[in-house]
């Protein structure tokens, strides 16, 4: 993003960087995926539409949660990652329960979607729009139901970059992002 910024000529180059790799997906090459390819695997298999998860055993009882309202806490890959990274001890089902208490102690009971999908960051980013577009319409239509008008907190910083920057389409919804400072949760707002 710093290289828009300071590019004399005014070349998005991450804009031309997901062109490239989208044309390069289309043509049959695929970029080098980090753990093997796992996670592309795992989010081209939630793109199904008959797909089953349980999205809320992680969820503590004593947490107050919401199915509709003006915040949304969108987890994102989060509960996957423990099982696939659990041989070097890696527990990010903690800072989901640590935004989530944070979010209780303020004040905010945030919406938690049943159905929610991996945003598909990787997908994007190695050019497999198909099946990108594929979740990020899913997760928008969940977000539509769910009656959010607020905001959506999220704490993976890649889930907030798909959000903020590839999410914006003109058929989708549209976010405009509002940082708190000295906080690791950021508040992205729906503009429509």
């Amino acid at each position: 993003a710093r290289c828009l910024e300071v590019c004399p000529q005014g070349i998005d180059y991450m804009e031309l960087t997901k062109g490239f790799r989208a044309v390069a997906h289309k043509e049959g090459e695929e970029t080098v995926c980090s753990h093997g390819g796992a996670f592309q695997s795992l989010m081209r298999i939630m793109t199904s539409k008959t797909l089953q998860q349980n999205r809320m055993g992680w969820i503590p009882k004593s947490a107050k949660i919401k199915t509709e309202g003006d915040i949304l806490y969108f987890v994102g890959c989060l509960p996957y990652f423990d099982v696939f990274f659990s041989n070097i001890g890696v527990k990010t089902l903690n800072a989901s329960l640590s935004t989530l208490t944070l979010l209780n102690k303020i004040g905010i009971e945030p919406v938690l979607l049943p159905n929610e999908r991996c945003c598909g960051h990787d997908l994007l980013w190695g050019g497999d729009l198909e099946h990108f577009l594929k979740l990020a319409k899913h997760n928008i239509k969940e977000i539509k139901k769910s009656g959010t008008d607020a905001g959506i907190v999220f704490f993976i910083a890649s889930t907030d970059t798909t959000f903020v920057i590839a999410v914006r389409k003109p058929s989708m919804t549209t976010f405009a992002m509002i940082r708190f400072p000295n906080s690791s949760a950021n508040l992205v707002a729906r503009i429509e």
